[in-house]
């Protein structure tokens, strides 16, 4: 079985995304009640929240949250089962060029590479072209290099790493995208610093 799920149509039944996913379950004629989620943490899938009640000044549980791995597992589910998902050997070649944009080593104070790894970034260009459509590789690779070039040094704590660069979310659910505003807004009129030795030029 594969699922496709369109927000814009749960939004035009009148429905919010909590409520289909109510529902779906149930026209499934799936039992979710039953699911051990004790056995789903002790996979690393969730884990257990707890909250402090006042009253008996105690811990106690309520209920699960996902888990990076079950968060990750999911995603690449929902990817790998959707026929419109570009495959992975059509975004290697794009994702290494970009991936040769951005800095090499850490960012400064942080345990992060600039770079990321490639599985990550491929996945990452997979949900951009999902969400945004489709773009060339050049725009693709220029919007990346006018970035990269817009920050006099790797050291900028406002440049963000290249998978957070694609598209980041937020705290409010939602999620941005740097790659895409400069994909359709820059300007070749906009000021780049004098100074760009670790960056690469594009050829």
């Amino acid at each position: 079985m594969t699922l496709s799920i369109n927000d814009v149509l749960i939004e035009q039944n009148e429905l919010t995304l909590a409520e289909f996913l109510v529902l779906l379950p149930i026209y499934l004629k799936v039992d979710t009640h039953n699911v051990d989620r004790k056995a789903l943490a002790a996979k690393g899938l969730l884990r257990e929240r707890y909250k402090f009640n006042f009253d008996t000044q105690k811990l106690e549980s309520n209920g699960f949250a996902l888990m990076d791995m079950g968060s990750d597992m999911i995603r690449n589910i929902l990817l790998d089962s959707d026929k419109t998902v570009a495959p992975v050997d059509n975004l290697l070649e794009l994702a290494k060029q970009m991936q040769e944009l951005f800095p090499k080593g850490k960012k400064e104070t942080t345990n992060y590479y600039w770079r990321g790894n490639t599985p990550e970034i491929i996945r990452k260009l997979q949900i951009f072209f999902k969400r945004y459509g489709d773009v060339s590789n050049e725009q693709m690779l220029e919007a990346t290099k006018n970035y990269v070039e817009s920050f006099q040094d790797s050291n900028s704590p406002y440049m963000q790493l290249l998978k957070y660069f694609i598209w980041k979310d937020k705290t409010d659910g939602s999620q941005e995208s740097a790659l895409l505003s400069y994909i359709e807004n820059y300007s070749e009129d906009e000021v780049k610093p004098a100074n760009g030795d670790w960056t690469v030029t594009l050829k």
